[in-house]
């Protein structure tokens, strides 16, 4: 599996039909008319930028086939949070666990010291996200104010 850095992410149609089906998973608050007005815009190989300003994206590839990101956005000075996206033809598989761990060692040697996930309180998977981060000994710290779960982990010294 590699983890590489894209510096420039772009909308695809299987980003759009991913996000569409699982927007709750994710907390999006994103309109029918967005997502179509974003695959009009692909479709006319103008697609818009995927990740804002306080964001780094992470594409996962296992065997040279493009399976899904992960994304962290900054919470503070080498603090942020990560959201994982598998696409469906790759699920069920152990990719996000392998995908978490590896991304971890870039994590904790270039980038940060401090790195959170949310679980959505409504996400249907939550049982199964917190299965992979338990195993990669991410530690559950808290709630939120939506009563969302947040888990850390933190550099080891």
């Amino acid at each position: 599996m590699n983890i590489v850095e894209n510096k420039n992410p772009l909308w695809t149609n299987e980003h759009i039909q991913h996000l569409r089906k699982y927007k709750e998973n994710y907390g999006l608050y994103i309109t029918e008319q967005e997502f179509s007005e974003e695959l009009s815009n692909i479709e006319q190989g103008k697609p818009s930028k995927r990740c804002v300003d306080a964001q780094r994206c992470f594409e996962i590839y296992k065997d040279e086939e493009y399976i899904g990101d992960i994304t962290i956005t900054k919470i503070e000075d080498k603090h942020n949070e990560l959201d994982i996206v598998i696409f469906d033809k790759c699920a069920n598989k152990g990719y996000a666990k392998e995908a978490i761990n590896k991304f971890e060692k870039i994590y904790f040697d270039e980038i940060g010291t401090v790195l959170d996930v949310i679980i959505r309180e409504d996400n249907p998977n939550k049982d199964k996200v917190k299965s992979i981060l338990e195993a990669n000994d991410f530690k559950l710290v808290g709630y939120n104010d939506y009563e969302d779960l947040i888990f850390s982990k933190s550099k080891e010294k």
